[in-house]
């Protein structure tokens, strides 16, 4: 399943029960990243973010540290734009 965008990302985490997605209402404040890891999308559409934020946490549980640490070098080289006007790049964990 590819997510598009974290906030679906972190509802997806937050309706899995260990087995499945099960339905769910209300808010999470489940803070997604490597050691806890993802269990039910396999790729992320999304944006490029800031260095020090939870959503960067999130890309290393998808995809690794290594694979996003390389993926944002090569935006910064190529002058891809951040934030909520930038860029968006599809992640999807090397197999």
């Amino acid at each position: 399943m590819i997510a598009v965008g974290t906030t679906v990302v972190r509802a997806l985490e937050s309706a899995w029960d260990g087995g499945g997605v099960r339905a769910a209402a209300g808010f999470t404040r489940l803070y997604l990243h490597p050691a806890r890891g993802v269990h039910v999308v396999d790729g992320l559409l999304t944006g490029m973010h800031d260095p020090v934020t939870s959503h960067l946490a999130m890309l290393y549980a998808i995809a690794g540290e290594a694979l996003i640490r390389e993926a944002y070098g090569e935006a910064l080289r190529a002058g891809y734009l951040w934030h909520e006007f930038g860029d968006s790049h599809l992640i999807l964990p090397r197999a």
